[in-house]
């Protein structure tokens, strides 16, 4: 009995030390991968530090902003409609960075200020143009 128990038991430790020593995709990422995973809509914008941010969920400023949204999948692939326009691709998730690319090329950056399970404050910039957009939004 003693044998078995010692059997199970290094067994058991092996096993933890295993899962705990696997490096999980995306495991470079400052914060919590599977916090990213869902279906994320933009709430507030303002494109210069020290403006106040700008509520683009109202039904008068989704006159002239479209709502937006972004689909971070497991799979690494993620998807985005609305005013910055639509389209889908792959993500990789390193640092404090999410980038998104399209057909290989790299499309959004997305800068974490501060990122959670249900809500996120980003810098967005993207390679083709020189200006940034800060972006807050919530999990739906």
């Amino acid at each position: 009995m003693k044998k078995k128990m010692k059997k199970i038991l290094s067994v058991l430790v092996i096993v933890l030390i295993a899962v705990a020593c696997e490096k999980e995709e995306g495991s470079n990422f400052d914060y919590d991968i599977n916090q990213v995973y869902g279906k994320w809509r933009v709430t507030h914008v303002k494109s210069e530090i020290g403006e106040d941010y700008l509520d683009v969920t109202t039904s008068v400023v989704e006159q002239y902003f479209e709502p937006t949204y972004i689909t971070f999948n497991k799979n690494g692939s993620y998807s985005g409609s609305g005013f910055f326009g639509s389209g889908s691709g792959t993500f990789k998730a390193e640092g404090k960075s999410i980038t998104t690319y399209i057909d290989g090329e790299i499309y959004l950056v997305y800068t974490v200020i501060s990122f959670s399970n249900s809500n996120f404050e980003v810098i967005m910039s993207s390679p083709e143009e020189a200006t940034t957009m800060y972006i807050k939004g919530k999990k739906i």
